[in-house]
């Protein structure tokens, strides 16, 4: 990320969209053991449905969790599909008949709230269905991933399938506010729009690999997009107008919905964050303290509240801000999610150092402001004991809502075994009374000699 004077964090926004006692009160709920959700969505009975996987072998679980945590599972003869580089195999929507609808291996499923399920193969095997809506015609859409087709089925079970040229890879799919449906074609960065009759266009998304995923239709007449391939958001205007808004994270956006406060809500490697329709970014919070678990889907739950299930992967210690945590999840736990307000953030990247310098973001949201030390270093062992050896410290003053990036100086010795050596590193910022904000960081990509190890 380049160096900015100042983000435009969505405090007021975030203010709109929460209550302090529900950021505080937020209770997560555990399914099976080595059970987690990859698809949530709001039931017409009031409870959260969800498409899970459970354990290695990759067994497809189908359930609920009630706001008061008590969760049920529904039996189902399904295993995960095998599928290379696709952003998600399992999905789930609340159809306009009253029935949970939710993708299988070769077919799309259907429920009753009460358990009852029945299956609809399509026509042509190995399509993986991979997302799926409710159509502007009352008919459930879905995209085949690993077919190349955009597919229909009414809520009586008719299908009806529209084919791509080969190799697309359609991936997440919405019903956009012109009355048509758009889907994010991976392979080819390519937005498509297909209308209720079957026409397809389709739309380039301008930049570098962008690795599209799930797509949404935002509270300002566009269709917003995640891009997995770089950390940043798309927004594509019904006419086919695109642009790309920068998030402050080192991954990628996976999932996109529209959530609460007429935000854009996303989650991006081990953090989750917001955006607003005019672009402006809420600085992004972790799912768990040290980013233990990553966010495995969100979604709009009962009382237009946001929802996440957390993944069964650990991340890798590249999160931070310094934000309270919302929400402390476990693996394969599912809850209402809220983003805390931002008190001490740090930015997710290093610049390259040169001159013996590097220097890193460091973002204030608290009214009186934010004053403290930055410091920069790694843990060792010395001891017996894991300590902090400090490489280098700065101080910095910020006002509410200012980012700016803190300059930080090496010692010669260091800064020649930094170049030398991709390193992990560790930013601290705050201290004495102020709020302590910690992130894990690495050395910018590229800088390390070649052919060194880690």
């Amino acid at each position: 990320m380049k160096a900015v004077g100042r983000l435009c964090l969505v405090v007021v926004a975030l203010v709109a969209a929460m209550s302090a006692a529900a950021r505080a009160e937020d209770t997560a709920y555990s399914l099976a053991e080595a059970t987690w959700a990859k698809a949530l969505v709001a039931g017409p009975d009031g409870a959260v449905w969800f498409v899970a996987e459970r354990g290695g072998a990759g067994n497809i679980i189908l359930g609920k969790v009630t706001t008061a945590g008590e969760v049920t599972e529904i039996p189902l003869s399904l295993r995960a599909p095998k599928v290379k580089k696709m952003p998600r195999t399992q999905t789930i929507v609340s159809g306009p008949d009253g029935n949970l609808w939710f993708g299988e291996l070769n077919g799309i499923g259907r429920t009753t709230t009460s358990g009852e399920v029945t299956s609809f193969m399509l026509p042509a095997g190995a399509s993986t269905p991979t997302a799926m809506t409710v159509g502007p015609d009352g008919n459930i859409w879905f995209t085949e991933g690993t077919a190349s087709k955009i597919g229909r089925i009414t809520t009586g079970g008719q299908f009806e399938q529209f084919t791509l040229p080969p190799g697309r890879r359609p991936s997440g799919i919405a019903a956009g506010p012109d009355g048509n449906l758009w889907f994010t074609e991976r392979a080819v960065n390519q937005i498509g729009r297909i209308t209720p009759s079957g026409a397809i266009t389709e739309f380039g998304v301008p930049g570098s690999w962008a690795k599209l995923d799930s797509i949404a239709a935002g509270p300002d007449g566009n269709l917003w997009f995640g891009e997995e391939g770089a950390p940043r958001v798309g927004r594509i205007t019904p006419s086919g107008e695109v642009r790309h808004f920068a998030v402050p994270t080192e991954a990628g956006t996976r999932e996109i919905i529209s959530g609460p406060g007429g935000l854009l809500w996303f989650a991006s490697g081990s953090e989750i964050g917001a955006i607003s329709p005019s672009g402006e970014i809420s600085w992004p919070s972790c799912l768990a303290n040290y980013c233990d678990r990553d966010p495995e889907t969100l979604a709009l739950g009962p009382g237009g509240r946001l929802w996440a299930a957390s993944g069964a992967v650990s991340c890798v210690g590249l999160c931070g801000g310094g934000t309270a945590i919302g929400l402390h999840n476990l693996p394969g736990e599912v809850a209402p999610y809220t983003l805390p307000l931002l008190r001490l953030a740090i930015g997710p990247r290093l610049t390259p150092i040169r001159r013996n310098r590097t220097s890193l973001t460091v973002a204030c949201g608290l009214e009186s402001g934010c004053r403290g030390t930055l410091r920069l270093g790694r843990y060792v062992v010395r001891d017996h004991k894991w300590r902090f050896q400090r490489l280098s410290r700065a101080e910095y003053e910020l006002s509410q809502g200012e980012s700016r990036r803190i300059s930080l100086r090496f010692s010669s010795r260091t800064a020649a075994y930094l170049k030398h050596w991709r390193l992990s590193l560790i930013a601290i910022a705050g201290g004495g009374d102020e709020p302590t904000a910690t992130r894990g960081l690495l050395i910018p990509r590229g800088q390390a000699a070649a052919g060194n190890r880690d």
